[in-house]
């Protein structure tokens, strides 16, 4: 039986209701499940979040400073900080969680007692980050009523070719061209991109 990804919004069972399946009738499942994960990636990308929870470990360069900005927030959970102080040190030091906060809406962390050593790829954090689980009601629910709506549209290219899109050829690959969402899904997904 389809499933979706971990990190897609959504659950296989919850798409079915949406699509007003019957939700014994797993007849569908496999285009529901691809259609899901697709719209989920699409709003990452678009918005460039990561709405579910999932762990993250993020590589940086050290620049002297005690800040770090993550890309991915919030923070739900930070469960290490490492630097590797030389390049020819063979084990990154852990830094005790004494000499750090974090401000998980912000995720940034903050070092009081200790600084980010100048190097490139040096530093790594790992933490969880998201808004909540698959399906879970702590998701933003403006994201998920668009996302809903996109599997939906994207359900209904799939199944009746009825896309109006072109594409674009560069080279030797061929690009298409959805045509743009409408106008209150591409309001909500841009209320939520960040700028970076």
């Amino acid at each position: 039986m389809a499933s979706t990804k971990a990190t897609t919004l959504w659950a296989i069972a919850t798409v079915r209701t949406w699509m007003g399946i019957t939700d014994g009738d797993v007849s569908q499942d496999d285009v529901l499940a691809q259609l899901a994960d697709e719209a989920s990636e699409l709003i990452e990308r678009h918005t460039k979040r990561k709405f579910v929870t999932r762990t993250i470990t993020e590589i940086r360069d050290g620049d002297g400073g005690k800040y770090l900005y993550l890309h991915e927030y919030p923070v739900v959970t930070f469960t290490s900080l490492t630097v590797l102080r030389s390049p020819t040190d063979a084990t990154p030091e852990t830094v005790a969680t004494t000499s750090y906060v974090v401000a998980k809406d912000r995720g940034v962390v903050y070092l009081h007692s200790d600084s980010l050593t100048v190097g490139t790829g040096n530093v790594t954090a790992t933490f969880t980050c998201g808004y909540g689980a698959q399906d879970n009601t702590a998701l933003p629910q403006d994201i998920v009523g668009v996302g809903k709506e996109i599997v939906k549209l994207l359900h209904v290219e799939k199944t009746t070719g009825a896309v109006a899109a072109s594409s674009i050829s560069v080279g030797n690959q061929t690009f298409v061209l959805r045509p743009d969402w409408p106008k209150h899904i591409k309001q909500t997904l841009d209320g939520w991109r960040r700028a970076y």
